[in-house]
């Protein structure tokens, strides 16, 4: 029986892969390999203990990330003020246009996995004139209210644990922003 269903699995898979139907494709993955865990990874603490509790893992990211990205700056005053001021580029403040956001959609790389909103990069690659216009528009409305929604400002923080040869942990972390998750495409809204 469970040989059945695996060679089912396969079978409906492959067609989605052949086909080029994502969605049918990762709902195949979801089904053979589960739901995502959604569980904290242990960290140590910074006396060496082993944190495993979910809110103490927060706060000590929170504590790792408050150490990184406040700490002090060691460049005099006077340094920064012997540099000098290139002139601004009036280029640089004007909003996208439909061909520049068009091109950055062309150059998506095809065949990774979908981000944590959900869709993947061949939907924009492939979305036409319709979508490019639309995220033209969205674009320029965040540009003009100056504005970034917190949701596009959000990232997902993967921790990536290895063990050195003196076996002490260390994490790292790759953070990817999630600036599409409201932008949902449908025909009814093009």
């Amino acid at each position: 029986m469970k040989d059945s269903w695996w060679r089912q699995k396969a079978d409906e898979l492959q067609m989605a892969a052949d086909h080029k139907d994502s969605t049918s494709f990762f709902d195949g993955l979801k089904a053979v390999f589960g739901p995502k865990s959604t569980g904290s990874i242990p960290i140590y603490s910074s006396d060496g203990t082993l944190l495993t509790d979910k809110q103490q893992i927060f706060n000590r990211w929170a504590e790792l990330f408050q150490a990184v990205l406040h700490c002090p700056t060691s460049v005099s005053q006077e340094a920064l003020d012997d540099i000098e001021q290139w002139p601004v580029l009036k280029s640089l403040s004007l909003t996208q246009s439909l061909a520049e956001v068009s091109k950055a959609t062309r150059q998506m790389s095809s065949g990774k996995a979908a981000g944590p909103d959900g869709i993947p990069a061949e939907v924009f690659k492939h979305g036409g004139m319709k979508l490019n216009r639309k995220l033209t528009s969205l674009l320029r409305k965040i540009w003009s209210e100056e504005t970034v929604p917190q949701e596009f400002r959000n990232a997902n923080i993967t921790h990536l644990t290895s063990v050195k040869a003196i076996g002490h942990h260390v994490t790292t972390t790759e953070a990817s922003p999630s600036w599409l998750q409201q932008v949902k495409y449908s025909e009814e809204s093009c």
